[in-house]
């Protein structure tokens, strides 16, 4: 989100994963602005954010992109799934006593969180262009 953007509705879909990234982001930058969003929207914010985290481990997990993506990647992913239940007990904080620190708290979470994710998968794109599927590198002499 840049500049004096209007904060985007926490109910609002987002179609692709950057768009969803964005959105994410956008929303948490909201919270520390004390933007307020209802309980009920702000967990279902979380959940679908948390899903997209958990289904690209999931993902990356059972495809072949753990052969070559090299352990950064995956040492991410498992930073991920921390961050998931971290992120999960910063909205817990927030359900059980709605404030503007518990809120700002969650909010600044969000959006590291989101930044991680969207340089996470910058670099897995990076990556994956110069896969062996590709048939341009191999992937023992990826960085």
């Amino acid at each position: 989100m840049k500049g004096d953007a209007p904060a985007p509705d926490p109910r609002r879909p987002s179609d692709g994963i950057a768009d969803l990234i964005d959105w994410f982001d956008g929303l948490s930058r909201g919270l520390v602005l004390l933007e307020p969003y209802p309980l009920s929207d702000l967990g279902q914010a979380v959940d679908r954010f948390a899903r997209e985290l958990e289904d690209h481990v999931v993902s990356a997990a059972s495809g072949t992109a753990h052969l070559w993506f090299g352990s950064l990647e995956d040492q991410d992913h498992a930073r991920f799934r921390e961050s998931v239940t971290e992120l999960r007990g910063l909205l817990s904080v927030v359900e059980h006593e709605d404030q503007g620190g518990h809120r700002q708290a969650l909010g600044q979470y969000g959006r590291i969180l989101a930044e991680a994710y969207r340089d996470h998968r910058m670099r897995e794109h990076r990556t994956s262009r110069r896969s062996p599927s590709r048939g341009t590198e191999d992937p023992s002499a990826l960085p």
